[in-house]
């Protein structure tokens, strides 16, 4: 058996909240520009892009807006898992959230840097200054589309969710404890990574994070091993406990589809507000 790793101490508040300016930026022009819509049967996809916080780089955006009456949509926010470091499209994977749309919902998919069309040669290493510093803009730019966001009337901005996956569920706790216009987390698969730089370390975010957290979790998941990765990330949430909740199932990296999609609209119904 090899040994445990050991999980960091979170740092202070004073040390966090010095940490915390990593995040800001400055909040320059967005300059949108709509670059295609198309319709499909449940939705329409508008795709978009929005100028980043310096002005040297442009974020694509992939808005699906549901086909639904209504003046404004509730929305989801999408972090994927870490092939879309390896992918060219989003179009080469499954919409993972094409039963929120159906159930009338929006959702909100940002290109970020480092991802598909604006991926590097090599897998980012999260324990080197390149990866920290590639972590910290992706969070930025994650920021800067929330504050796109806030500039149309069609979308409920005070009332976002986060969805993310694996990776995207992973860095949920630093999204939450950093953006607080996101007002309910859903994280499919999360947990502790060792092999990451501090400074983005997600032990010293978890306790951090007040938002209602929905994790799931496989017990048999060999990447977020139950007992040392899972189970600690979901324990260290600041989150009080009723609004937090844990859900596992005997299986590996992923759970079935079937209790995500359930689990997942009775959240957001509870913490979003139900559809009318």
């Amino acid at each position: 058996e090899p040994p445990m790793p050991q999980i960091r101490t979170p740092v202070s508040d004073d040390v966090f909240a010095a940490s915390l300016s990593e995040y800001e930026y400055d909040r320059g022009p967005l300059r949108p520009v709509v670059e295609e819509t198309e319709e499909f049967r449940h939705w329409t996809r508008l795709r978009l892009s929005i100028a980043n916080s310096s002005g040297t780089d442009r974020i694509p955006i992939y808005l699906y807006l549901p086909h639904r009456e209504s003046s404004r949509h509730q929305a989801l926010l999408y972090w994927p898992g870490v092939s879309a470091m390896y992918t060219d499209s989003v179009d080469q994977h499954r919409l993972e959230l094409g039963f929120a749309l159906r159930n009338g919902r929006a959702v909100v998919y940002p290109i970020l840097k480092g991802t598909y069309g604006r991926r590097s040669n090599a897998r980012p290493d999260w324990s080197t200054h390149t990866g920290r510093n590639l972590a910290i803009e992706q969070v930025r730019e994650f920021r800067r589309v929330i504050d796109y966001l806030e500039t149309r009337p069609d979308i409920e901005h005070d009332n976002l969710a986060f969805f993310g996956r694996s990776w995207g569920g992973r860095l949920g706790a630093v999204i939450l404890a950093v953006e607080p216009r996101l007002k309910v987390g859903i994280l499919n698969q999360a947990g502790i990574n060792f092999e990451v730089h501090p400074d983005i370390d997600v032990v010293h975010f978890l306790p951090r994070v007040t938002t209602p957290v929905l994790q799931f979790n496989g017990l048999y998941d060999t990447d977020f091993r139950y007992q040392t990765s899972a189970k600690p990330y979901f324990d260290l949430l600041g989150t009080a406990e009723p609004h937090k909740k844990h859900v596992v199932e005997p299986t590996g990296h992923f759970v079935p589809p079937s209790t995500v999609m359930g689990e997942t609209l009775d959240w957001l119904d509870k913490y979003q507000g139900p559809l009318d």
